[in-house]
């Protein structure tokens, strides 16, 4: 794919902008990697954004857009997208880069441009700062959903659970049950038995297992998958993506019905918990309980009952007149 690139000129000039350039920058959270990029990335329109320093040529924010049926998004995939950046930026620089950015999307008239943030608690600072001058470039808020998180502290996963889960709990480990890290060559393994779980729920997975496939080939150091088996066969699974160094997100999840009496998903949330503190992540996110704002009640106490807490995750639109 060719992609034009180009440079956006700022007020401040020890600073610029540059289009489909990819330099690569530090710290930066998956969902705005290069990589990441690279894979969902399959119109010439797409633009990878980055606020620069010229002197070093250190990237200091970045953002991207996908165009999608004469839209731009931010994310087209992934759980949310919007800017990466440095703690340190000036709030006004990251205002001037966030406006001439929109400006310079909104020259290929689209329909709308949308951006997802990530969950507040990830970031509450950063994402009060773009929540207030996103409001003030005239995009709209238009999903609140509820997302799931906790604090890696020095409790112990039980310490958290309500009481008929540290039952359930109990009762997997007393019947041994086992919990691993799956080997990567057993991926697919995993993929099915979710996919299974999300058919008998009526939920579609929001990609096929080549898609899946080729995200952990690219990321294979990023994702892990874990497992939970009785008598020898997996009747619980889960995938995990490392967002960075110090958030592990479980992207998908789910176990069998000839297993419901044990609910091995508990069993399977403690394991990943303990895995995240031993490889000194300070959050585990194990993701929404809503879907466009309406809550999922039953999705909500399975998670509050695990120990974890609510978190909200923004996604602002601008419409375009043409």
């Amino acid at each position: 794919m060719k992609y034009l690139k180009d440079i956006l000129a700022l007020n401040d000039d020890k600073f610029v902008i540059l289009i489909n350039h990819f330099l690569f920058q530090e710290d930066n959270h998956i969902f705005n990697t290069i990589d990441f990029f690279n894979i969902h990335s399959n119109h010439e329109l797409d633009k990878y954004i980055q606020l620069v320093r010229k002197t070093d040529n250190k990237v200091c924010a970045s953002i991207i857009f996908y165009w999608e049926t004469q839209r731009y998004l931010s994310p087209k995939k992934g759980t949310f997208g919007g800017v990466s950046c440095l703690n340190d930026i000036d709030p006004l620089l990251l205002e001037n880069f966030l406006e001439n950015s929109i400006k310079y999307l909104e020259l290929q008239n689209p329909l709308s441009i949308s951006i997802k943030l990530q969950p507040l608690n990830q970031n509450n600072s950063l994402n009060s700062i773009i929540t207030n001058i996103l409001l003030r470039i005239n995009f709209n808020l238009v999903s609140y959903d509820l997302n799931y998180y906790a604090y890696l502290n020095s409790n112990d996963f039980i310490e958290n659970l309500s009481y008929g889960n540290k039952k359930k709990l109990n009762k997997c480990k007393k019947d041994n049950l086992s919990a691993y890290q799956v080997n990567k060559n057993n991926y697919q393994d995993v993929f099915n038995l979710i996919s299974t779980n999300r058919k008998l729920k009526g939920y579609p997975l929001s990609m096929s297992y080549p898609e899946f496939d080729k995200m952990t080939q690219a990321f294979s150091d990023k994702i892990c998958c874990f497992a939970i088996s009785l008598k020898d066969q997996m009747v619980a699974a889960g995938v995990c993506i490392s967002i960075n160094d110090k958030i592990l997100y479980v992207f998908y999840w789910g176990d069998l019905p000839q297993a419901q009496s044990y609910s091995p998903t508990v069993y399977l949330a403690s394991y990943i918990y303990d895995y995240a503190k031993k490889n000194n992540y300070e959050l585990l996110d194990i993701g929404t309980s809503t879907e466009d704002n309406i809550p999922n009640h039953s999705l909500m106490n399975f998670k509050k009952k695990l120990g974890f807490n609510e978190s909200l995750k923004f996604k602002f639109e601008k419409i375009l007149t043409q």
